[in-house]
């Protein structure tokens, strides 16, 4: 692998690499107003956010029914002080303005200078259909090994590209991001900002076509993601538009990497079973099993594993992420209705590629239930009304579709006259659930395929079975949030070990684990040996230290590359018989406890002169990798004379320690209050 040199509310965080007001004026060309130099590493676009503080940095973005500007003095209340606007506004001497033409491009520039200064390899993805999905698959393959950082949802427009490459961070190794235009001239803007090393065309289908004279047109404006890239991976089924990638490609220095269940690709991919499918390409055969999917998924996970394959994941990472693999929400969405209904949501797409896939799918899964269509307006579609009722009376007859719910203008215009199915056309959606709470639906299979623009998650959570089972979320996008919040208060020279035991206290070991090493977290913590192999097994490859290692159980430690906390001098000969029996080449790395006020586990004061003595003769083939204790009531303002003779005991224990080994070792006491209160504590971790 060779690196190449909105929602109602949107926050995010820079990166833990902080950015000046004085390079972000820089990068952006910006005329700038106050004389403050600070260092932010926040950004925001909505004054509703609660996160917005003295670190933000508020843009001011105009659109065609909003202008950001309105927001400034909201956002100014809540402590944020610099603003990139293209207007004069009126706030206090201590506000900073970055005046530039337009925010919106400031910000493109502003990410694209960024995205320059990062050497990561990045994958690109474009298409009509499948990007989100792809993005989403590929990332959880990538984390395998890499630390991987990604585009957000479907943040992949003029203003969600850029907010996706600023989440971008120094430590990343790859960084997936996804593409998406509905006008011509957008892509060579996103192109720019994103820089991808290689890229994937999902498919070329109908979706966004609305102001494109033809689909050669919109591939060309697509094509133009992949104009600096090495490879483009794509699918060769569609003759035509392989004829039209490889004539695109001419004179280019892209290698073309096709696939298709024809041997003339580079990748010839065949499925054996449902849930079967093997690779082969220049003699060389890889085989994956994969979980039950549809027709679209399956071409999205053949995108993923040739992806892959050309990174450079080894197989059997590939095939531990396959099998967790799970349909993202809002995409053919399975769920059982009240009523005796079932319910296919797949609200998020709006053409009629999708449209078929989902009707296939609403099929496999209704039964002998009377099926039911609720539809609206495909709002990107370049149809006229009379070829949309056409098409949609041929899926009706096909489908055997009997009743229609259909919302919007076109959608009442085609089907106005249609005699069977059973059409019931609204205005509104409103309208439509004030329809469907009067009358419920009974004993019916139930397609919602609907443009996003009209909430038709608001029809799905009106349909669906009711529940009272609780269930636990665990928000990862708010854990990384939280990370990056201590991040900036240790500074970058500083290590962080995170704790992820019992579960990461609940919260998934393993779905914490990858993604505090996707964040560049230093070291991992577990309290047993099984937690640590588990995250082995998991494709976790950041140190792990083990609080309580098993007597005895330091072969499987070792094997899997763990390090074990070392507590009192038992458990210190216990590894030195251990390691005796092994290999001169050989190598364990331990972490030694200190006790220095907890009363729980550590080296007590008066073995420290014992401990000394036996680290002198320490044989070379055991490092020790860190030093460390735990401060016992850090939290507590009342005990702060307790916690420095903690902190000073640590720093005399530690100083011995290291005189004795003769190299200087990681060194680590504080926890989380410990961070905010005791900045002089916070040693090299």
């Amino acid at each position: 692998m060779q690196s190449k040199k909105l929602q109602s509310v949107v926050f995010l965080q820079f990166a833990a690499m902080y950015l000046s007001v004085e390079t972000i004026a820089q990068f952006v060309n910006a005329e700038k107003a106050g004389n403050s130099n600070k260092m932010l590493s926040n950004l925001a676009f909505d004054s509703r956010s609660n996160q917005i503080d003295t670190n933000t940095l508020f843009v001011a973005i105009k659109s065609k029914s909003n202008n950001g500007h309105k927001y400034v003095q909201h956002a100014y209340s809540k402590n944020c002080r610099v603003f990139l606007v293209s207007e004069k506004v009126n706030l206090a001497n201590d506000a900073i303005c970055l005046l530039v033409d337009d925010t919106l491009v400031a910000l493109q520039k502003l990410a694209k200078n960024y995205r320059q200064n990062l050497p990561l390899y990045t994958v690109g993805i474009t298409g009509s259909n499948g990007k989100t999905i792809v993005k989403e698959w590929l990332y959880e393959i990538c984390s395998y090994g890499f630390k991987t950082g990604k585009s957000p949802k479907s943040f992949n427009s003029q203003i969600g590209v850029p907010i996706s490459v600023l989440g971008l961070q120094e430590f990343h190794e790859i960084g997936i991001m996804e593409a998406g235009i509905s006008m011509p001239d957008e892509m060579a803007k996103l192109a720019e900002i994103i820089d991808p090393s290689i890229g994937i065309l999902t498919n070329l289908g109908s979706a966004h076509g609305a102001n494109f004279n033809s689909q050669d047109e919109k591939l060309t404006e697509k094509l133009k993601l992949f104009e600096n890239a090495n490879q483009l991976i794509y699918r060769s089924e569609n003759l035509e538009l392989d004829t039209q990638i490889k004539t695109w490609a001419k004179g280019k220095s892209i290698e073309l990497i096709s696939w298709s269940s024809n041997p003339s690709s580079t990748y010839k991919i065949t499925w054996h079973s449902e849930t079967v499918l093997s690779l082969e390409c220049d003699g060389e055969l890889w085989k994956f099993k994969a979980p039950h999917l549809n027709e679209a998924y399956r071409e999205n996970l053949a995108h993923c594993i040739v992806a892959a394959v050309r990174i450079g994941i080894h197989n059997e990472y590939i095939q531990l992420a396959i099998q967790n693999f799970k349909p993202l929400p809002m995409r053919l969405e399975f769920k059982n209705g009240d009523n005796g209904c079932v319910l296919v949501n797949d609200s998020y797409s709006a053409d009629l590629e999708s449209l078929d896939i989902a009707l296939d799918y609403l099929d496999q899964v209704g039964g002998e239930l009377e099926k039911t269509l609720i539809i609206s307006d495909f709002n990107d579609l370049n149809i006229e009304t009379e070829t949309w009722a056409f098409d949609l009376k041929k899926r009706f007859i096909r489908h055997k579709i009997k009743s229609v719910y259909a919302v919007g203008k076109k959608s009442q215009s085609a089907l106005s006259e249609l005699k069977e199915p059973v059409v019931k056309l609204f205005n509104s959606t409103i309208e439509l659930t004030s329809e469907l709470t009067q009358n419920p639906l009974h004993k019916k299979a139930i397609l919602i395929k609907g443009a996003r623009s009209f909430e038709f998650e608001k029809v799905e959570k009106l349909l669906e079975e009711k529940s009272h089972l609780t269930r636990l979320e665990v928000n990862l996008g708010a854990i990384r949030n939280n990370l990056n919040y201590y991040k900036g208060l240790i500074g970058s020279k500083t290590k962080l070990m995170a704790m992820v035991k019992a579960q990461a206290y609940g919260a998934g070991i393993v779905e914490v684990g990858r993604l505090l090493q996707n964040q560049g977290v230093d070291y991992l913590s577990v309290a047993f040996t099984d937690e640590g192999v588990a995250l082995r097994k998991a494709g976790v490859r950041t140190p792990i230290m083990v609080l309580n290692p098993d007597e005895g159980g330091y072969a499987r430690i070792f094997d899997y590359q763990l390090e074990p906390e070392i507590y009192n001098l038992h458990s210190l000969r216990q590894v030195l018989d251990f390691v005796a029996t092994k290999s001169t080449d050989f190598q364990a790395k331990i972490h030694l406890n200190i006790d220095t006020g907890m009363r729980r586990l550590g080296f007590e004061w008066n073995e420290l002169i014992e401990l000394v003595q036996e680290l002198k003769i320490l044989p070379s083939n055991i490092k020790v990798s860190s030093i460390y204790s735990h401060l016992a009531a850090s939290d507590d303002a009342t005990h702060n004379e307790f916690t420095h003779q903690q902190i000073e005991r640590f720093r005399s224990a530690s100083a011995q320690i290291e005189l004795a080994l003769g190299y200087s070792t990681l060194k680590h006491i504080c926890n989380t209050s410990g961070i905010e209160k005791f900045s002089d504590a916070h040693h090299n971790m």
